[in-house]
């Protein structure tokens, strides 16, 4: 699943992509979550995942799981 929407607003973002995804009850179905953030800001190359993003995507879904079941795993992009 790929959910792509360009704003400024960053909350309302992740708060429709887990309502639109309906992947909460998924969520706590599973024993472990991996999560590869591809959440880039606007800026130009080379760019990252927004550290807010991330923060916002693991508090939400650490009100379903423990800490241990999550993991995070991403990496840099190359020229």
């Amino acid at each position: 699943m790929i959910l792509v929407e360009k704003t400024t607003n960053r909350e309302s973002f992740i708060e429709k992509a887990f309502a639109w995804a309906n992947i909460l009850g998924e969520i706590k179905a599973k024993e472990k979550i991996f999560i590869k953030p591809n959440i880039v800001s606007l800026e130009e190359y080379p760019t990252t995942t927004h550290p807010f993003v991330l923060e916002k995507c693991l508090e939400t879904l650490l009100k379903h799981k423990n800490k241990e079941s999550i993991l995070v795993g991403d990496g840099p992009a190359l020229s």
